[in-house]
């Protein structure tokens, strides 16, 4: 009822006023004196009377239709406020509907985020502890690579060693060998010449003056190279080296070979060299005994 009148007030306000001014006008047109009147004065104020009437009339007329203009406008916006209202609760209701929709789309939305930061969150914990077992594993791998890098060169190191040991070893044995079969060949060589400078000695019947002769100058050969022998630091006891010379007429020396050797390089080599520095040799002046000495045997001997 209240919101009747609330809204209807301007209606109900507009109808008051129009009764209110009836009320003025039939007061007014009355007469309240108690004189006594005339017939003819009582005609002309019943005509007076209906003239304001006519008037009242048209006045209320006019009223009544500026009230129902005043009404079917009300009603016109009492319609569209209606309609607008409708169209607002309408329009409300969608939008609440949509908030509701976006709320349970925001809370559906979280839901999955959360969900998806526990998966995350999970997957990185697996990470962390698969990324923890990796470098646990690495870290023990290395440690064996490193164990088996160590086992390894090691086993190198040694089989080097023993590589190389049996290689000098190869090498000395090698040497000792052919030493050996050097001086065996040397010594047969030599008895061999020898025997056949013997023979020769024999068959020629050499006399004293030709033995005399060959030791004079072997004697000088011998001083002659010793003069020229630089010899090398060191114990030299009991080292012989034995070296084929090779000259021509003239003394010169062409060739030097060793037959035997003395197991001391150096040893060796310092012979050869005074053999090559005492060139040219002296020889006897007979060709015959000098031919004795154009291959001879020398001993170097400490």
């Amino acid at each position: 009822m209240a919101s009747i009148i609330r809204n209807n007030i301007g209606a109900i306000l507009f109808s008051l006023a129009v009764h209110g001014l009836l009320i003025f006008l039939l007061v007014a047109s009355f007469d309240w004196k108690a004189e006594p009147r005339t017939v003819a004065v009582k005609q002309n104020i019943v005509q007076a009377v209906a003239v304001d009437a006519s008037k009242v009339k048209s006045e209320l007329d006019k009223l009544k239709r500026a009230e129902n203009k005043k009404k079917n406008q009300e009603k016109e916006r009492l319609a569209k406020l209606k309609r607008e209202e409708k169209k607002l609760r309408k329009k409300r209701a969608a939008e609440e509907k949509r908030l509701a929709n976006l709320k349970k789309k925001r809370i559906a939305e979280e839901k999955k985020r959360k969900k998806e930061q526990a998966n995350v969150a999970k997957l990185k914990k697996q990470q962390a502890a698969l990324k923890k077992k990796q470098a646990a594993e690495d870290k023990k791998r290395k440690a064996a690579d490193k164990k088996r890098k160590a086992v390894e060169k090691q086993r190198k190191a040694e089989k080097a060693s023993l590589a190389k040991k049996k290689k000098q070893q190869d090498a000395i044995k090698k040497k000792q060998e052919l030493a050996k079969k050097k001086q065996e060949l040397a010594a047969k060589q030599r008895r061999k010449e020898l025997a056949e400078q013997l023979a020769a000695e024999e068959r020629t019947q050499a006399d004293e003056r030709v033995l005399r002769e060959i030791d004079k100058y072997r004697t000088l050969i011998k001083q002659k190279i010793e003069r020229n022998w630089l010899k090398p630091p060191g114990d030299l006891k009991s080292l012989l080296a034995t070296f084929k010379i090779r000259l021509i007429p003239s003394g010169d020396v062409i060739d030097v070979s060793i037959t035997r050797t003395s197991g001391n390089l150096v040893y060796d080599r310092s012979g050869e060299r005074a053999v090559r520095k005492a060139s040219p040799l002296p020889l006897p002046k007979d060709p015959a005994i000098a031919a004795k000495f154009y291959n001879f045997y020398f001993d170097f001997i400490e």
